[in-house]
């Protein structure tokens, strides 16, 4: 598999295809270029999501919702219907 260009995320379509990648490499075995690559991917895309949609935009209570429905959805990776729930959520913020 070959690694992607790692680079800061500048752009929505940088992150886009940042979150696309990570799907791909994500569960890649321990101590592989691919695993070194999700970790890398994960920091550059955490560092997008608090620079352009920062939590303290949230109330308290939204974050502790938006958590628990995290945790769900991670429990329940084929139940869509939480996923649609929580794209609602966003939609109403």
């Amino acid at each position: 598999m070959r690694i992607m260009n790692l680079k800061p995320l500048k752009t929505k379509k940088d992150y886009e295809r940042a979150l696309e990648r990570l799907e791909m490499v994500f569960d890649a075995p321990a101590n592989s270029a691919e695993r070194d690559e999700a970790e890398i991917l994960s920091m550059l895309i955490s560092n997008y999501e608090n620079e352009h949609y920062p939590m303290d935009a949230l109330s308290s209570h939204q974050r502790k919702n938006w958590a628990k429905r995290f945790k769900k959805m991670s429990e329940n990776k084929d139940d869509e219907l939480l996923i649609d729930d929580v794209l609602d959520d966003e939609l109403l913020l």
